[in-house]
């Protein structure tokens, strides 16, 4: 597998998903959880997460409908700069990345 192309795959999914705010497509499932789904081609990411605090979720990208990488997170936000309501940055802990690989 590319390695470099996953790179710029990832970088896309998530410049058009979560990140992008109100203009991703955004499925709220039964169990109260968020799904976000892109595809590109022979790509396809997808996204889904508990929001709120503390928020956590998966992320997994697949090739040719097989999952080649997978990234699972937890986090919490907190006051930055002392302003409680002002600025939030994302907390994440727990997060595990690995290595493209043909065993997931």
């Amino acid at each position: 597998m590319d390695e470099a192309a996953l790179l710029r795959f990832l970088l896309d999914a998530g410049r058009r998903g979560y990140a992008a705010g109100g203009t991703a497509v955004k499925i709220q499932e039964a169990d109260h959880s968020t799904t976000i789904v892109l595809d590109d081609g022979k790509w396809r990411f997808h996204d889904n997460y508990f929001g709120g605090e503390p928020y956590g979720g998966r992320e997994i990208v697949f090739l040719d409908g097989r999952p080649v990488w997978m990234a699972v997170y937890y986090g919490a936000y907190r006051p930055v700069g002392g302003r409680p309501l002002g600025g939030r940055s994302a907390q994440s802990v727990g997060v595990v990345v690995g290595r493209p690989s043909d065993r997931l």
